[in-house]
């Protein structure tokens, strides 16, 4: 396996309200990992989540994943994580596309 292409966790963070009554500006930060990316096939969607009209990926990699993050970019989209699974030595997670 390959992992080759990269891809980003993002994590948005909201604006908070500062003790002199201002608002700090909304942030965002990614972080890069490499991962293992193939599609899930139709009989594979359905039997996992029943039925879904979007695309889906399986996105592998090689160490354990950052646990909290808003979404994940690849190839200019934005994924969002349907269900995960934690091996001993790595990770996939199984990804929707989100229009958010």
């Amino acid at each position: 396996m390959r992992y080759d292409k990269l891809v980003y966790f993002v994590t948005e963070a909201e604006a908070v309200r500062l003790p002199n009554g201002d608002y700090s500006e909304p942030t965002t930060s990614k972080t890069p990992h490499y991962a293992d990316i193939s599609d899930i096939g139709n009989e594979t969607k359905n039997f996992l989540f029943g039925s879904i009209t979007e695309q889906g990926v399986i996105m592998r990699f090689h160490n354990t994943v950052p646990e909290d993050f808003s979404y994940i970019e690849f190839n200019d989209k934005k994924w969002k994580v349907l269900r995960s699974k934690t091996f001993r030595r790595d990770s996939a997670l199984y990804c929707g596309e989100f229009n958010g």
